[in-house]
């Protein structure tokens, strides 16, 4: 059976000096010595995006992992099929929630931006332009609510943080 506890372990212990290639390595390693099944993938999705929404500090090292992740496949289920699938229905609902669980609103706008910044598609490794702008947005709407609320501490992201990686 694999252990998810094992790559969220090595995503939660990584820290903003941690090496981003050794990071994306070590998870995108562990999870293809260990993923047996479809199952097994989506799983893997599932808990870390609800590991990642818990407090907006973990989006950087989670859309590493993402990243690392992106091509993983078992039984035809690719890990970035339900990750971003969950994510897209979060970003969609992300209103409904917003007064009601504040930190899984600005764990999601967080996490939207790094995703956008750190993965890559195809063979160029370009952005997924998919992602551009709910991540603008989400920047937008975070930095917003931060400034009249000052209620959280967002992790820095900027739009300049996205154009130069």
């Amino acid at each position: 059976m694999f252990q998810i506890a094992r790559v969220l372990s090595l995503i939660e212990t990584a820290t903003p000096s941690t090496n981003a290639e050794a990071l994306a390595q070590q998870v995108s390693q562990e999870a293809e010595a260990n993923i047996q099944t479809g199952d097994d993938v989506n799983q893997l999705a599932q808990s870390l995006y609800k590991w990642t929404l818990q407090a907006p500090e973990r989006a950087r090292n989670a859309a590493l992992a993402c990243n690392a992740l992106r091509n993983i496949e078992k039984d035809s289920i690719k890990f970035r099929s339900p990750f971003l699938l969950t994510l897209n229905k979060d970003y969609d609902s992300r209103n409904e929630w917003k007064d009601s669980d504040e930190t899984k609103w600005v764990s999601l706008g967080c996490l939207l931006c790094q995703v956008y910044k750190e993965f890559k598609v195809g063979e160029a490794g370009s952005r997924f332009a998919a992602l551009e702008e709910p991540a603008l947005n989400c920047i937008e709407e975070v930095s917003c609510v931060n400034e009249h609320k000052g209620a959280f501490r967002v992790p820095a992201i900027s739009l300049s943080d996205i154009e130069q990686s």
